[in-house]
């Protein structure tokens, strides 16, 4: 879901999948199926955009990016926005989204976020630190090294460029 949020702006493309307030469910859908019905308002669009961009950043971040504090003061204020609290269960804490509709679905998602900060997996949630891409990926390596989108794309790019600047400085 996170990934999903992340990449909904595809930075090669310049294509938003989340353009415009009135937009249907459709287009939110992917990221938040569980809420209900609704349609976004210009002010749930924004928090959207948003959200979108702190999680990209977090997720550079998580690739060796500089994390400001602006971003996480943006995350701040989605999460008062939100109006969640910790639900108590049998098992342990959780959190507990109270809003509806699309402020709502923002809480889940911060909630996801929560939870892998949490359980540790969110240090694997990362992006693709080219300037041309940003895409979000699940860093699935034994290690946690991966460090692009994918080979096909990026790392063959950046594996070019450093060979020609090696062939270019090497007489």
């Amino acid at each position: 879901m996170i990934q999903q949020l992340a990449n909904s702006f595809d930075v090669r493309r310049g294509r938003d999948d989340l353009a415009g307030p009135g937009m249907p469910r459709a287009g939110f859908g992917r990221v938040a199926c569980s809420a209900p019905q609704f349609a976004l308002t210009a002010v749930d669009l924004a928090r959207l955009h948003r959200l979108r961009e702190v999680l990209r950043r977090m997720c550079l971040a998580n690739n060796g990016a500089e994390l400001h504090a602006a971003g996480i003061d943006a995350l701040h204020a989605l999460v008062r926005d939100s109006d969640m609290g910790p639900a108590f269960t049998v098992h342990g804490v959780g959190l507990d989204v109270l809003s509806s509709g699309a402020i709502g679905a923002l809480g889940q998602i911060d909630g996801i976020v929560y939870e892998a900060i949490r359980d540790g997996t969110w240090g694997r949630v990362e992006a693709c630190p080219e300037d041309a891409c940003n895409y979000a990926f699940y860093d699935t390596s034994r290690n946690g090294s991966r460090v692009r989108c994918s080979m096909a794309s990026c790392g063959s790019k950046v594996k070019m460029r450093a060979y020609r600047a090696r062939a270019k400085a090497d007489p």
